[in-house]
């Protein structure tokens, strides 16, 4: 198996988005991954993305009745934009967002045991180590052609969770979790992107 390249999501122009960008990219290229970025699309560049998606109210978790964010819909898109990426390439693709970084070399036999891998945790659940990883789906993950392309022809007609939940879902059932790999930064004095309504 070739090793996979990295597609990074990221805000282009925007300092947040850029900060964690380059404290990041240098874990992976250090690692021996080729890493390509991509603009993340945004709530104003959403009608521009691959396939029209439909929102409904968020079906659960805390905000469960309000819709989802202008921001948690142009997620989506980005993580679809990767989708439609990876499932022309004719080897796997490692999807991670510009806050995510690489914490060990992913060996190739891990790599090679599934379709679709979770790679990352989400380091705001540090401050209970008790708990253990907690996952960030979304943060950094490995998939197939074939699988992006189910995964692609699988989102539902009408969206009512976020898109870490859908990328969940599917490593759930046709892969695994590998969260030590790495880990999705939290910076207080840098900040987030998201807005989670």
């Amino acid at each position: 198996m070739i090793t996979p390249a990295v597609g990074m999501i990221f805000l282009k122009d925007n300092k947040i988005s850029e900060t964690y960008k380059n404290i990041v990219k240098h874990s992976w290229m250090n690692a021996g991954y080729k890493v390509w970025y991509h603009d993340a699309i945004t709530p104003d560049t959403m009608h521009l993305g691959v396939k029209e998606l439909k929102f409904g109210n968020k079906a659960q978790g805390r905000n469960k009745g309000n819709p989802l964010s202008p921001t948690e819909q142009a997620i989506w898109y980005s993580h679809m934009m990767m989708w439609e990426i990876a499932s022309r390439k004719t080897n796997p693709l490692i999807v991670i967002e510009h806050d995510v970084m690489l914490l060990k070399p992913i060996e190739q036999s891990v790599l090679a045991q599934h379709p679709i891998l979770g790679l990352s945790h989400c380091g705001l659940l540090s401050k209970h180590p008790h708990k253990g990883y907690r996952i960030s789906a979304g943060g950094a993950y490995m998939l197939t052609p074939e699988i992006a392309k189910k995964m692609i022809d699988g989102v539902p007609e009408l969206i009512t969770y976020n898109s870490d939940g859908y990328i969940h879902n599917w490593i759930a059932r046709y892969g695994t979790f590998r969260q030590e790999y790495s880990t999705q930064l939290y910076l207080p004095e840098v900040g987030v992107t998201i807005d989670h309504g």
